[in-house]
């Protein structure tokens, strides 16, 4: 028959351990729960030593790093006495609470009430694992007619080889780092043609060496390699493209000096491809970054794991060195981040954004052959709401046929409002309203640091920040007042107000460049096809070349036929 030992802590204001909320979500994540469902039928064997608590209570919170304790570190050896550590969750286990009679929180019990355990205000008194450890120790000798034993430490399984682990992760994630002689070996540019990029040419030259055995660095001219240049795309000059094992990974849209050049080309390679997490540190990682991939998996012995750790360790390299990757192999980072674990599956990767309030999953099997799908699916997923614009992003924004929507701020300043307010416009946006079916996007842009660009494009001073505007790529035109030629406000009503009235056509557009500008781009992409066609022919490049050619010698022999010395007749005068 099963012993139920009734513990009640009576914790008053003072605690010996100061605990902060992280460090109590932590040691949550890694305790073993047990539910309502289960409970009765559970405790009718064995004896029970279980922690009720509330998630919303200040002294379960503290107390639940010293029941975590008290569960690894003499877990094991309880239960080789017949004693089982758990806990139970009275937000979601209310009824079961509710019947336990509890005095308040937090309450140990197991089972049925056999003793209680008071603590007083003292911080003497207070629930340590010394003395949860001696109270659960003194009950089971009781139990047992006083018979005298002792409970030594727990050694778990995979205690020992976590860290040998986490080793090898650190290694993996930096194992392109080093240099290779057969790459780059003689610190020089590959001229694939005879061409030079002008003013870019002498950094790529002086690129080549600061990149020796890590990056090789190549040149095409694409007037002569135009089959090359139609495969990837290339529509402007200079273009940069950077390659990992054969395959596109990435434009370079920087700044085109030596330096930003330097530390875009081995930020891919020297820079980890992951970093190797550890549960204490989860908490920390989603306040430090908005956006984090987490890939948790279980360490096999079939090499099931391998695999999967190397389509993580490709797909982050190519994603790029600003979106962070972690990697773990401890389970309860999994209760942590509230993963749903399908059944037969020993690892998860997900994404967390807004600082871990948005959660998405990948649902396919992480394995080799899914490498183009777990890329296609961090690549979706890996930018903020909304994201900074930069040197690095500018192109993709402003470029190609899509609507922009803009939020222009000193960055000197406090936006927390703003950026709230903006978070949750975002959320609400419905793009099926839009007339046009043009791609939204979103961004900030610093307007302290791109002042000029903010100037002459839209004529705003720094102190006339923030403001928000709605840019139409496709025709260069931005939006930023209203209806009422008011400039938007931001506040969630008027930014939805302003959407619909741009999708509806109810607001008056002003060039980014002024009108004229716009026109003589507008003839120019009309005239640029037929200019391309013409030079890439030869033979009517010839003949057209020929023609305006006689033409103008035509000009310069013909005979002035017109006549231009003659005397008017005087009218209304008599002959002689």
């Amino acid at each position: 028959m099963s012993k139920l030992l009734v513990v009640i802590l009576l914790i008053l204001k003072l605690f010996a351990r100061q605990v902060t909320f992280a460090e109590y979500k932590i040691a949550d994540a890694q305790i073993d729960f047990i539910e309502s469902k289960d409970f009765n039928t559970a405790i009718e064997k064995g004896n029970w030593f279980i922690f009720f608590g509330a998630s919303w209570c200040g002294h379960c919170q503290a107390a639940t790093p010293e029941w975590l304790d008290l569960q690894t570190i003499y877990g094991n050896s309880f239960k080789e006495h017949g004693v089982l550590i758990k806990k139970v969750e009275c937000t979601r286990n209310q009824d079961l609470c509710e019947s336990q009679n509890l005095d308040g929180f937090p309450s140990f019990n197991n089972g049925k009430k056999i003793t209680e355990f008071e603590v007083g205000s003292g911080i003497e008194k207070t629930p340590t694992l010394d003395t949860l450890y001696k109270f659960c120790l003194q009950t089971l000798r009781g139990l047992n007619s006083g018979q005298h034993f002792e409970i030594s430490k727990s050694v778990k399984k995979n205690d020992v080889n976590l860290e040998k682990i986490y080793d090898e992760l650190k290694e993996m994630s930096i194992r392109d780092s080093k240099p290779k002689n057969n790459v780059n070996p003689d610190g020089r540019v590959v001229y694939l043609t005879d061409a030079s990029f002008d003013k870019l040419s002498p950094v790529m030259d002086s690129l080549a060496p600061e990149t020796k055995n890590y990056v090789n660095i190549a040149k095409v001219d694409c007037t002569v390699e135009k089959a090359t240049c139609n495969r990837f795309d290339i529509r402007g000059f200079p273009t940069l493209k950077f390659f990992q094992d054969g395959e596109f990974t990435s434009n370079y849209n920087g700044a085109r000096t030596l330096e930003e050049l330097k530390k875009f080309s081995l930020g891919f390679l020297k820079d980890p491809a992951f970093t190797p997490l550890k549960s204490k540190d989860v908490v920390n990682v989603l306040n430090e970054n908005e956006v984090s991939f987490f890939f948790i998996y279980t360490p096999d012995d079939d090499g099931k794991h391998k695999d999967q750790l190397e389509t993580i360790y490709k797909a982050a390299k190519k994603i790029g060195q600003k979106h962070k990757v972690f990697v773990s192999p401890e389970e309860n980072i999994i209760k942590l981040l509230n993963i749903n674990l399908e059944q037969n599956k020993n690892s998860a990767l997900v994404v967390l954004k807004e600082n871990g309030k948005s959660k998405f999953q990948f649902e396919s099997d992480v394995s080799s052959s899914n490498l183009s799908k777990v890329l296609e699916w961090m690549n979706r997923y890996k930018n903020p709401l909304i994201p900074v614009m930069d040197s690095e992003n500018s192109e993709a924004l402003l470029g190609g046929d899509h609507i922009l929507l803009l939020s222009i701020l000193d960055f000197t300043n406090k936006n927390e409002n703003i950026q709230k307010e903006l978070k949750t416009f975002l959320k609400s946006i419905d793009t099926s309203l839009a007339k046009n079916p043009k791609l939204i996007k979103f961004a900030m842009l610093n307007g302290k640091q791109f002042e000029k660009y903010v100037r002459n494009t839209f004529k705003f001073e720094l102190n006339d920040l923030p403001k928000f505007v709605i840019l139409d790529n496709s025709n260069e035109k931005y939006y930023d007042v209203d209806k009422n030629n008011k400039h938007f406000e931001y506040k969630v009503n008027d930014l939805m107000q302003a959407l619909n009235d741009f999708n509806e056509g109810n607001l008056v557009g002003k060039y980014t460049n002024g009108y004229f500008a716009y026109l003589m781009k507008s003839l120019s992409n009309i005239l640029r096809p037929y200019l391309n066609f013409i030079v890439n022919h030869p033979i009517i490049s010839g003949i057209l070349g020929a023609g305006l050619i006689a033409a103008f010698f035509y000009w310069l022999i013909s005979e002035d036929t017109s006549v231009t010395n003659y005397q008017p007749v005087k009218t209304g005068s008599k002959a002689d």
